[in-house]
Parts: C-alpha cells; structure tokens; sequence
C-alpha cells in the first residue's frame, strides 16, 4: 500500500472518529423529552390530542388539520404569522416548479442535466431532472469534499449557520462526486441544489423568483419567503432551538434553497395543502408515487413519498434544520391534509400523521353510524 494511500485512508477514518464521536456527544447531551409551550390557543380538541405527542418541541407550534369543511388550527405560542424554517418542505415546492416547467415546455421529465447547465461533466452530464427529483441520480446526500465536511461540522459545533454553496460550489461538488452506479434510490440534498439550477437555466430567471411566480402567487402564500442573506430580522420571525435547548443559527441556504431554504406560515402552508388537494397548483402532479425507496412500505414521486399506513395511502414530507421542524402529510382519498411547524429541531411527522389518521378513522366511523 502507498504512502499516499495510507495518509488518505486515515484521513477518512480520523474524519469519521470525529464525526461520530460528536454524534455521540449531542446524544449524550439531549436533555430528554420536553413538551411545547403551555400558551395554547386555537382548536381545543386539536390541541388536547397533539400536545402529548410533541414531546422534545420545546417552544412554539403551530398545526393545521385541513379538511374539505375547512382548516382548523392549534398553537403553541404561536400566531398566524410567525414565520418557521421548513426546512426539506421546499422540495416539494421545487417539484412543483419541475411539474410547471413540463407544462410550459421548458423541460420534459427526460431532459438531461448537461443540456441546461453545460459546466456539468462527466458522468452527471446524463442524469434526468426526473432522477433528481425522485432522489435517483447516484448523488449523494451531500457530495461535500473530505475539507468541507470537517469545516461543516466544525461548524454545527458553533451552532453557526454553515450551507456557505453557491452554484459555482454545487457545480464543482458535482463534477467532483463519484456517481452510485447503478443509481438507486439516495436522498440527495445536492440532487435538489441542482434541479434548481437546472430548472432557473431552463426558465431563464432566479429560482428564487421562479418559488415567487409560480408557488407563492399561486398558492396565495403571501408571508412565505426565501432565507436570503440580507433577509432583516423581523418580530415574525425567531431563531430556533437544538432539542438540548440551545439557540440554533437560522439556515440561509444560497445555491442549496431548492432543497430546504424556504420560511413560512401555518396559514401560508395550510393555502398551500389546499392548493395542492385542489390541483391549483402544479405539483399536484408530483405527489404520485412512480419509484421504489429504501423502505419496502414507501413509494416516492418528485420530492412526495406516499406510505401505506393501516390500509390507507398517506402522501407526506418532513423537514429539518438545526433548529426547526416540519411535517406535512395528505390523505388524497379523504381530502384531508395536516401541516405541523416547530421551532425545535425535532420530528414532528409522527404527530401529523396520527392525526391525519385518526380523524381520517373518525370520519368513516361517522359513515358507518349513519348507514
């Protein structure tokens, strides 16, 4: 074995130590199950059923239940326009650009990612847009170099925020990743960073704008915007919080916004469930399940996974930044939607979907009682 090779491996392996060694210690460190704040406004039943399942969100909540009567809301310390990170929500808003972008005829499910973006080479030349937005192109999760990954975890140590990619970076991170062959099912942030630029090429304007034009406007979300750098703090939006209780840098996602940089509203996401279960938007068109995933009980779409969950087929996403989480999950059949957005760093689909299901069981046992 060379020299060479010996330093590289070990390298790899000290980098790896470290990075478990700290997974280890925020373990380690989390204080255990906490429960969301007890200034509780909106649907008291709503609120009576979820408040136990929410243990480790630490402070503010807020859920809406959307049914074909209306939308019901409960919240934690919370208002109408307190804004969240919803973090990996935004995939579905960039499949929704990709539905948009088939139906103008800027792209088609098989246009290849090198005849958008021609700094693309190699390999990644041929991976379709429906590849990236059905997690199949052989990207990894985050084709970070071996110096980028240690810089990134140096700081989450920090607690600063650390997506530093423009996309002259996600262009070279691709260029520079060894592809999955064959490709299979692998959750690709990069994948999205780089559908988005591939949709901006095909479109001919900022992705940004294009979320503004084309999923905002539409869906009527009105107080729902990118994470951008110069973005002033405001009283509608707080930083959010690690589960150990402490405070969490917000996430400015630059070149890497297609995959997590968007903040919104209960209110804004709730118009933005109803768009989806109307077909108002584009992305109706996504939610589907066309592929196979890792997990035999789940199928995914672009960007949607759908799960079979006690005889019915829930169509969902979650998300998660340093310190916030989301969840929305659908049940088609029913016409009925959950949306829940937290500021701590904790999952909270497990919660939207149970109540999805019981009020999806609720309404059949209603059926049964009047037949």
């Amino acid at each position: 074995m060379s020299k060479c090779h010996f330093r590289s491996r070990a390298r790899l392996l000290a980098a790896g130590t470290v990075f478990i060694a700290l997974i280890a210690a925020g373990i380690y460190l989390q204080p255990g199950f906490s429960t969301p704040s007890p200034r509780q406004t909106g649907d008291a039943g709503m609120v009576s059923f979820l408040t136990p399942l929410l243990k480790g969100s630490r402070g503010s909540v807020a859920a809406a239940l959307i049914t074909p009567r209306g939308v019901q809301y409960a919240l934690w310390d919370s208002d109408y326009n307190r804004q969240y990170e919803i973090a990996s929500l935004t995939k579905t808003m960039t499949s929704s650009l990709l539905m948009e972008a088939f139906r103008r005829g800027e792209a088609t499910a098989q246009t290849r990612v090198g005849d958008l973006i021609p700094e693309i080479s190699g390999p990644a030349q041929d991976i379709t847009l429906e590849q990236l937005a059905s997690h199949r192109s052989g990207l990894p999760p985050l084709a970070s170099s071996l110096r980028q990954k240690i810089r990134m975890i140096s700081q989450i140590i920090l607690r600063e925020n650390f997506w530093e990619y423009d996309e002259k970076s996600v262009i070279e991170m691709v260029n520079n990743t060894r592809l999955a062959a064959p490709a299979s099912f692998d959750y690709s942030n990069t994948g999205y960073a780089l559908l988005g630029l591939a949709l901006s090429r095909a479109a001919h304007q900022p992705f940004n704008a294009l979320l503004q034009t084309r999923v905002f406007a539409q869906a009527k979300m009105a107080n729902t915007v990118v994470a951008e750098a110069l973005t002033p703090d405001t009283p509608k939006f707080h930083h959010g919080w690690a589960v150990s209780g402490f405070a969490e840098a917000p996430w400015i996602q630059r070149a890497f916004t297609p995959a997590a940089g968007v903040r919104s509203t209960i209110v804004d996401m709730a118009h933005y469930a109803q768009a989806l279960l109307a077909g108002n938007l584009a992305g109706s068109a996504a939610m589907p399940p066309h592929f196979a995933t890792d997990d035999a009980d789940s199928r995914v779409g672009y960007a949607w996974f759908t799960t079979r969950i006690r005889g019915r087929d829930i169509t969902w996403h979650d998300g998660e930044s340093s310190g916030f989480a989301s969840a929305i999950a659908f049940d088609p059949q029913q016409q009925s939607a959950v949306v829940i957005l937290s500021d701590t760093a904790w999952p909270v689909i497990g919660p939207a979907i149970r109540l999805l299901l019981t009020q999806t069981s609720a309404k059949t046992e209603t059926h049964h009682e009047l037949d």
